[in-house]
């Protein structure tokens, strides 16, 4: 074979394989020909001289068009000129070489098709439309057009808007003994809330800049706001800020991610150097900077595993300083995609916490008189997520969760100085489950429940669990609305 002819059946190759591109068609367009390559037979659109073609595109993507010039078998090479233009302003002129390629019409015997020509350009986002031209010679040129994804994508932007509304049962996490306390008048001093149980309003907003390679590779710039408005207790409202970035490739991802919590009132506690050193109960706040990293497999091993680390630190309020803490976690999770539709999450982490145990200058852990929350904590975990077709003539999926951890107190203080905390252990749990269903590609509501408990034994304090122990009930609906552009 010549080395012509191995050119020949090499563009012929390549013609048919961009084939496989998605088509488009002309607007107000002329009828189809047929054009035989090789062995198959493709549909393009005639452009006579002097003649626009206008062709509607989606953007962003690469507009391809494979143009044949039709002329007779074994004329001669000539110039074509074809103008070029994007929703009515001229871009450019493309000009090539005609020459017989071997391609033919099966319903035109003697006519030949030029060997191909591709005209290559990408569209950014949002509807356009595609001019061509043929500016000469005299004659026909026969036009497949085309589209196909670009090899990156530009910038895209994408909000998440969730508005919702849940009920806590608990929302200071009391005992039962304390709760009894409060509903009958007793020390009302003790709790300074307005009510046990509490109506939040859950608004959520969440702001990506997302850069991919589609099947390859994926960069996600995520910025979020949380905010929950307690109807009730005004003290309990606080926010959630965070910022994370994900690099997901092909096999693998890694995620870097930082999170605070500006301020947090947990609840009235004693504080033994309040009130001339005879103690009082006051306000107990702080807050909270987060920053972790995870990275791990992505669809890519029978059983995708993933490792991640996480450091926050803890900052409190005048005269709960003692309780200042860094806590460090490591964990592993365990992804198995058993059915389609199906996902399984199963993790174990283990969480140390440093807590500094002293309020006042030159002391420390072991020397003060104050509380040590200092511990060492196992959480096991696992989480389901299934798309479990059709509720009610609307997707959707359920998701369930449940968390245990077991919590162990180190402070070397003894029971003596420190009874709340010497040999004290607590395990918790936080069983939960979700159902949304989806409105469409954008929007949807979810119903959620949660339960959290906490109990608590102690070798020093016989009637821990009567102070620590609690139960919450947590249950709402939420409202999502997602919407997006590309920044090109």
């Amino acid at each position: 074979m010549s080395p012509r002819n191995i050119l020949v059946f090499a563009l012929l190759f390549l013609a048919a394989s961009l084939a496989g591109g998605k088509k488009l068609l002309p607007l107000h367009g002329p009828a189809p020909v047929a054009v035989r390559i090789s062995d198959n037979v493709y549909t393009y659109y005639p452009l006579e001289s002097g003649e626009t073609m206008e062709i509607e595109v989606e953007g962003p993507v690469s507009f391809d068009a494979i143009a044949r010039f039709r002329m007779e078998e074994d004329e001669a090479p000539f110039d074509v000129v074809v103008e070029v233009s994007l929703d009515g302003e001229r871009r450019w002129r493309e000009v090539f070489e005609a020459e017989d390629g071997g391609a033919g019409y099966p319903d035109m015997p003697g006519a030949a098709a030029s060997l191909p020509h591709r005209i290559t350009f990408d569209v950014p986002s949002g509807q356009h439309v595609v001019s061509l031209r043929l500016v000469g010679p005299e004659g026909v040129l026969d036009v497949n057009p085309l589209s196909r994804t670009p090899e990156v994508l530009p910038w895209r932007m994408r909000w998440r808007l969730e508005s919702g509304v849940s009920y806590d049962s608990n929302i200071f996490r009391y005992g039962d003994p304390d709760i009894d306390g409060f509903r009958e008048g007793e020390r009302p001093y003790r709790y300074g809330m307005e009510t046990v149980d509490d109506v939040r309003l859950e608004p959520e907003l969440d702001l990506s800049f997302i850069r991919e390679e589609p099947g390859m590779r994926k960069t996600e710039l995520r910025l979020s706001a949380d905010w929950r408005l307690a109807m009730l207790n005004g003290e309990k409202i606080f926010a959630k800020l965070g910022a994370r970035l994900r690099e997901q490739q092909e096999a693998a991802f890694f995620e870097m991610e930082y999170a605070a919590i500006p301020s947090y009132h947990l609840r009235l506690l004693w504080d033994t150097d309040a009130a001339g050193g005879d103690g009082e109960y006051r306000p107990c706040e702080f807050r909270k900077h987060a920053f972790g990293l995870e990275m791990g497999s992505h669809r890519s091993l029978p059983v995708d595993l993933s490792g991640e680390f996480r450091l926050e630190s803890y900052l409190y309020s005048p005269g709960f300083v003692e309780y200042d803490a860094l806590a460090r976690s490591v964990g592993v999770t365990a992804t198995l995609r058993p059915v389609r539709g199906v996902r399984i999450d199963a993790g174990y982490e283990l969480r140390s916490l440093l807590a500094r145990g002293a309020d006042e200058p030159g002391e420390t852990r072991t020397t003060s008189d104050d509380s040590d929350t200092t511990y060492d904590q196992d959480e096991y975990s696992f989480r389901l997520r299934w798309a479990a077709g059709r509720w009610w003539g609307r997707p959707a999926v359920v998701y369930g969760s449940v968390r245990h951890s077991r919590r162990y107190y180190l402070t070397p203080k003894s029971g003596a100085e420190d009874p709340y905390h010497a040999g004290r252990e607590d395990r918790y749990w936080v069983v939960g489950g979700r159902v949304r269903l989806e409105f469409g590609d954008a929007s949807g509501v979810e119903g959620f429940y949660q339960l959290r408990t906490r109990t608590s034994a102690s070798p020093v304090v016989a009637d821990i669990g009567d102070i620590k122990d609690y139960t919450a009930h947590r249950t709402g609906l939420m409202f999502y609305l997602e919407r997006g552009r590309f920044l090109d």
